[in-house]
């Protein structure tokens, strides 16, 4: 299925003032938007500072460079590797070493309202399938245009474009996304390609640059073929990836490691999103129970009322 995109147009630019309905007709039409002011300045440079040290200290690309046969790897680990990028920083753990993550990126009001609209009478609840702040120095080639999804298997089997998405990610610019420092290349439309159409990994003549100030954000589908682009410029660039999914889902990265002091300074939403809390799919049945009852029951947690 091929569908035709006006590039001038899309991805479509809105802000907090655009109606809900129109911003989830956009990201399933062209499966991306482009969000205007998503996060103010100050939050920003908070952030900045509280994860700065982190991705200094950091080192580059995955581990591993090339598959390890000896240690059981195959070329799909370095397909995987691939994927990283040799001159990029990949930070998680965002959660424990952010107090600005922990109580505004994960209580923002808008990004539950659009996972709400995605998920909600599909799958119910959802959580956080993982967060990273990615860091791409000068020099930097081209990521291979994928898609998000491919971490599901069960995402081979939807037959459909409009059948229900998997997940959900929010990419906000730390600094500017400009197309000569690596701003994330979209290819619009390309969430409703079936296998009669075959992915392009690169240099495709339907691709577009995400370009951003600091504070936007391109909100997009996982099964939406992107890619970071090449950073041809003297200096680096900065994103924070936010990727959602259903309650369903086991996530990429995990939060049992948090200490639950500090779980309990968080809203009873931000423990959700990381796996603290209960919850329920779209006909009420619980899932991620201890037992018969709710995790946080059977913890005896706290939390904060609102942030």
């Amino acid at each position: 299925m091929t569908v035709t995109i006006n590039e001038s147009s899309v991805p479509h630019k809105v802000d907090f003032s655009t109606p809900l309905s129109d911003v989830i007709r956009h990201i399933k039409e062209d499966g991306a938007v482009i969000v205007r002011g998503f996060m103010d300045l100050e939050t920003i440079q908070k952030l900045q500072e509280e994860v700065d040290t982190a991705i200094q200290k950091g080192s580059f690309g995955p581990r591993y460079q090339e598959y390890n046969e000896e240690a059981g790897e195959t070329p799909k680990h370095e397909i995987y590797k691939r994927g990283e990028g040799k001159k990029t920083k990949h930070m998680k753990n965002l959660a424990l070493t952010s107090e600005t993550f922990r109580n505004k990126v994960l209580n923002h009001k808008w990004m539950h309202d659009v996972c709400e609209q995605i998920y909600g009478e599909e799958f119910g609840d959802y959580w956080m399938n993982c967060a990273h702040i990615l860091h791409l120095e000068p020099g930097e080639k081209a990521q291979f245009f994928h898609r998000d999804t491919g971490v599901y298997r069960v995402s081979d089997f939807r037959r459909r474009w409009n059948d229900p998405e998997f997940m959900i990610n929010f990419l906000v610019s730390l600094t500017e996304f400009r197309e000569d420092n690596g701003a994330t290349q979209l290819i619009p439309g390309s969430h409703r390609w079936d296998a009669a159409h075959p992915p392009t990994f690169y240099g495709s003549d339907e691709a577009v640059p995400a370009i951003l100030q600091p504070g936007d954000a391109v909100v997009y589908l996982g099964s939406l073929f992107h890619g970071a682009g090449e950073n041809r410029s003297s200096t680096y660039r900065r994103g924070m990836i936010v990727s959602m999914h259903p309650g369903h889902f086991t996530p990429m990265e995990s939060h049992f490691h948090l200490p639950k002091e500090l779980v309990e300074s968080m809203t009873p939403l931000a423990q959700q999103m990381v796996g603290w809390r209960t919850m329920h799919n779209a006909n009420m049945i619980p899932i991620w129970q201890a037992g018969d009852d709710k995790i946080e029951d059977v913890l005896r947690l706290h939390h904060k009322e609102a942030y």
